[in-house]
């Protein structure tokens, strides 16, 4: 976005060694690039794409099945993984079967042929290596202005915190909501009793009619933008931006008038 600031103002958090916690990381050896490599020719032969692997599938049930946090760096086609960070050690046997029990489904294996016993070189070198407990703050970069790390620490210092969170009740209205972390570190509410358990017409008998103007065509600083709050410098009472509104093409939609 084009401004005539010369300034970004961010709201962040200070972190400290403790708040971003630990994580297991399996360094992963130099040979297993040649195993990611031809897993990848495989699966571009069986199925004709191009794309990238889809590691992602590989974390869902890494997540899944073994109640951990899961991150592979680096994720791109030129430089596959070297690092794999769990927020927990996994069994060997258990961390095997799930990349042979992946690799076959890239493959397209057929449901009944799919095996545990499936020979695989990837599968081997990776539940082969003995991870380690690392700190995350020693894996951070601090500069003057910034910090910089690998993602996967980052990743890890996010599920850290999540975690964190959850074990807080969240308290809004008198009410103890407890959250719970998914597989995507997002904290959701379960209990049935703080879900929304009615319809918005019940709840709103009248209706409001609101209008959310474009911004580029407020500003042409805001060109950029897809949202802009407008607040007044002082408690006046008045309006910042009046708008007119009317009726478009006969509905009972509500469009931009002319200034009231």
């Amino acid at each position: 976005m084009s401004t005539p600031e010369s300034r970004l103002a961010l709201l962040t958090c200070p972190l400290d060694q403790n708040s971003v916690g630990t994580a297991w990381l399996y360094r992963l050896p130099e040979k297993v690039d040649g195993a990611w490599f031809a897993l990848r020719d495989r699966y571009y032969g069986t199925t004709g794409s191009k794309v990238n692997l889809p590691y992602a599938g590989l974390l869902t049930v890494l997540r899944a099945s073994g109640h951990t946090s899961a991150s592979l760096h680096p994720p791109s086609k030129e430089n596959p993984p070297r690092y794999l960070a769990l927020s927990r050690e996994l069994d060997a046997n258990h961390l095997r079967n799930v990349i042979a029990l992946w690799e076959q489904a890239l493959l397209l294996t057929p449901r009944e042929d799919i095996t545990l016993n499936y020979p695989s070189e990837l599968a081997d070198l990776i539940s082969s290596v003995q991870p380690e407990q690392v700190a995350l703050w020693d894996h951070i970069r601090r500069g003057d202005t910034c910090v910089d790390a690998k993602g996967w620490v980052f990743d890890a210092a996010n599920w850290n915190l999540t975690q964190k969170l959850a074990g807080t009740p969240l308290e809004v209205d008198g009410c103890k909501i407890s959250l719970r972390a998914d597989t995507e570190n997002n904290l959701l509410a379960w209990e049935a009793e703080h879900l929304w358990q009615s319809t918005w017409q019940a709840a709103r008998p009248t209706r409001t009619r609101t209008l959310f103007p474009t911004t580029s065509r407020l500003s042409h600083t805001l060109r950029g933008a897809r949202s802009a709050w407008l607040a007044p410098k002082a408690s006046t009472g008045q309006r910042v931006l009046p708008l007119g509104f009317k009726r478009v093409g006969g509905s009972s939609g509500a469009g931009i008038g002319a200034p009231s």
